[in-house]
């Protein structure tokens, strides 16, 4: 599970970034030099950048196990292109688009 900051700008560096070092613990990473924490964040630095304006994001995850199960059906009727587009319209919103 992680955590999105709305608002927040991925930090160009460890030392520019607003999680602090209480909190991240790659900052103290033997393998990684303090002076680069002034130029460069940790190459397993666990922030992930999500672009603006983005549309909504989706349980993707539970968007398959949904198909899998209409798919598999039997019973399922030839209009499945229109049950596909139904279930990726309902598709449960992770973050709500931007922008």
């Amino acid at each position: 599970m992680g955590v999105y900051i709305k608002g927040m700008d991925m930090p160009k560096s460890c030392c520019d970034c607003d999680i602090g070092v209480c909190i991240c613990n790659r900052y103290y990473d033997p393998n990684f030099d303090i002076n680069d924490t002034k130029i460069k964040r940790h190459p397993d630095c666990p922030l992930v950048e999500v672009k603006e304006p983005h549309g909504d994001l989706v349980d993707r995850a539970k968007l398959a196990h949904d198909m899998e199960f209409v798919m598999n059906d039997e019973n399922c009727p030839l209009y499945i292109a229109a049950e596909i587009d139904q279930y990726i319209e309902q598709a449960p919103m992770v973050i709500e688009a931007e922008g």
